[in-house]
């Protein structure tokens, strides 16, 4: 009699540490994403030159580009590269409680936009957070792509730096 009542909690295991990947691999259902992308370095406006009475404003496209790819990994002890090399744990937590927001992107698309140039920033961001797959391109060309930049800027940081 006892061998019956077990064996629904062993079948319960089971299906517990299948549904968990019991072998400890999560690496299909995890968090792993990787960021190629640019920012750039801030345009500071040139001192007025007193004689000059229409001085130059610069040209953001002319700025300096600041590499900000990197990777991330959440699964285990968190680890990251690049971008990411010293706010992997960080990163990790903001993931965990932000993860939605990649799908709210991704959803937004095919929306009409505002023409208003943000910038040249841009970045592609890959993989997964917590199962779900994430491939997304942003780019600061119109207003779209500065709201979404905004949503993002806890991962990818200021556009300019």
């Amino acid at each position: 009699m006892p061998a019956r009542r077990l064996a629904p909690l062993g079948l319960l295991i089971v299906v517990v540490l299948a549904a968990c990947g019991g072998s400890g691999d999560s690496s299909d259902i995890g968090t792993h994403l990787e960021v190629d992308g640019v920012a750039t370095a801030g345009t500071a406006l040139a001192s007025p030159d007193p004689s000059d009475p229409d001085p130059p404003l610069p040209d953001p496209s002319d700025a300096p580009e600041v590499d900000i790819s990197g990777t991330v990994s959440c699964d285990g002890a968190p680890t990251g590269t690049g971008l990411f090399a010293s706010t992997a744990v960080q990163v990790c937590a903001d993931l965990a409680v932000r993860a939605d927001v990649f799908q709210q992107i991704e959803q937004s698309g095919g929306q009409v936009c505002g023409e208003v140039y943000g910038g040249p920033q841009h970045a592609s961001i890959s993989g997964s957070v917590g199962g779900q797959s994430v491939d997304l391109s942003i780019d600061r060309s119109d207003a779209c792509g500065i709201q979404s930049w905004q949503s993002l800027e806890w991962l990818l940081g200021p556009p300019e730096r």
